[in-house]
């Protein structure tokens, strides 16, 4: 199971301290990793991970994730609209648009540059040819959805939002599996993969109130966090010039088991608690195998409490404003919470 840990002054990690940390994963990660936001700004990571301005993506609706091309070119994902960037001039092509209600918010490009984008609605994970043009439906879902992906070892990580875990999908295989099990994480609203060699690769996601995270594979230990960016920013993408190169390199990743501990038993995260639907667009419904109560509280994406309750009665939301809000939902006494993102329609 992985534990996660926010940065305090001092880090002692393996014989490291935060400063001797940074200096070494800032090379691999400076001018490396770009963000998008949900007014389409564009955004690079520098070595001191302050953040510079590149772009706005000329497009009337908002980029959900980007990915880059081995040849350097920005793709974006625009609800059902897959689209190419401009990073000169902001002008944005539109190329391809997912069917039947389908829309995603995640996007990764492998080697051999294809799209490679999960459906919400339809849990369906499509890869999109650049070189010409084509579609390919690759590989059907469970229920479970992904709020981004990325490349890994020739593996397809997902980040689960309703069982708190990410997934890893094996090209080769054709196999699904949870790799890693996230703890207290807030909101994963992209993830991309830092290559620099076969044996080189870090992972980093953006959560919910701008906060950076680095996934630690190795020894299943660590997710570390840096606070360093204005909350005002809301990133909805995350992607590396170098995550394409994450589908080489091909090793197979050893499954985990995710359960909560309570105190009392470990409980399977999926059988906690669940909500529906999501999409919403009037009321948030749920469903719950606890016998104690649930306390929940629903925020918007700069951080405000919008509502909170105890208990598991539904929750209009037909009056918010359509965007991304985050469900945080407590079960005492052992203060267990469950994170996710909602999107309202």
């Amino acid at each position: 199971m992985f534990h996660i840990k926010r940065y305090i002054p001092i880090l002692v990690l393996k014989g490291f301290c935060l400063s001797c940390l940074l200096c070494i994963f800032a090379p691999t990660t400076g001018q490396s990793l770009y963000l998008s936001t949900t007014h389409n700004h564009i955004y690079r990571i520098e070595n001191d991970y302050s953040l510079t301005y590149i772009i706005t993506a000329n497009y009337p609706k908002t980029l959900t994730d980007i990915a880059f091309s081995s040849t350097g070119e920005l793709y974006g994902i625009a609800s059902e609209d897959l689209v190419k960037i401009d990073l000169q001039s902001g002008a944005v092509n539109f190329l391809f648009q997912l069917l039947g209600g389908d829309y995603s918010n995640s996007l990764a490009c492998s080697h051999d540059d294809k799209l490679y984008l999960r459906g919400v609605s339809s849990n369906l994970l499509y890869a999109y040819n650049i070189v010409d043009s084509s579609m390919q439906l690759i590989h059907h879902f469970g229920a479970d959805e992904a709020y981004d992906i990325t490349f890994y070892k020739g593996n397809i990580l997902m980040p689960s939002n309703y069982r708190r875990q990410i997934d890893a999908y094996d090209i080769q295989e054709k196999t699904l599996s949870k790799i890693a099990c996230q703890v207290h994480v807030v909101g994963f609203n992209g993830i991309s993969n830092v290559m620099d060699s076969c044996g080189s690769e870090h992972v980093y996601a953006i959560g919910s109130y701008s906060t950076l995270w680095e996934i630690n594979f190795v020894d299943h230990q660590t997710v570390q966090a840096y606070d360093y960016w204005p909350t005002g920013l809301n990133f909805g993408g995350m992607a590396s010039v170098s995550e394409y190169l994450g589908s080489t390199c091909y090793s197979h990743l050893e499954p985990v088991e995710c359960t909560w501990v309570t105190g009392v038993e470990e409980t399977s995260l999926n059988a906690i608690i669940d909500f529906y639907p999501n999409p919403v667009s009037e009321t948030i419904f749920f469903k719950s195998d606890l016998a104690s109560a649930i306390h929940i509280k629903l925020y918007c994406l700069t951080g405000q409490l919008m509502y909170e309750q105890e208990g598991i009665l539904p929750i209009d939301v037909s009056e918010y404003p359509a965007g991304i809000y985050y469900l945080e939902m407590m079960s005492p006494p052992s203060n267990v919470k469950l994170n996710y993102k909602v999107m309202k329609l």
